[in-house]
């Protein structure tokens, strides 16, 4: 499995791969990602922008904390499911987060991208950083 990290402020996206059979799958799964960098850019940015505009951050929250969420996508840009990997240890902030990820589906940029590119993002792990 390979995860490949997006920083951004508040939070951080990280797209998970499934490992490749053999060294020339991965390099033609490497490949096919820089080859597609503007489409696989404006996915990260347009699920970033999405999730940003739905996150109600808590009134008191400690700036170092985060939470770890691993959202499952269907074809159609549809949250299949989110789950918390990662409790930040404080339940408002957590849910905080998780309801912004519900709020945000379905994610049309996902919605509109070839078979080959969705599949990058089937798996999606947003950890929520207040401190950004």
């Amino acid at each position: 499995m390979y995860r490949l990290f997006f920083t951004m402020p508040a939070f951080l996206l990280v797209l998970i791969m499934s490992a490749p059979t053999s060294a020339n799958n991965a390099s033609q799964s490497l490949a096919n990602i820089l080859s597609n960098d503007d489409s696989t850019t404006r996915i990260m940015f347009d699920i970033r922008r999405s999730i940003s505009q739905s996150w109600k951050q808590p009134a008191s929250f400690d700036p170092n904390m985060e939470v770890l969420l691993r959202l499952k996508l269907a074809r159609n840009g549809d949250l299949i499911s989110v789950r918390i990997l990662e409790s930040s240890g404080h339940s408002a902030f957590d849910s905080s987060a998780v309801s912004a990820i519900r709020k945000s589906s379905p994610f049309e940029a996902v919605k509109n991208a070839d078979a080959a590119i969705f599949k990058m993002f089937e798996t999606i792990d947003v950890m929520f950083k207040p401190g950004g």
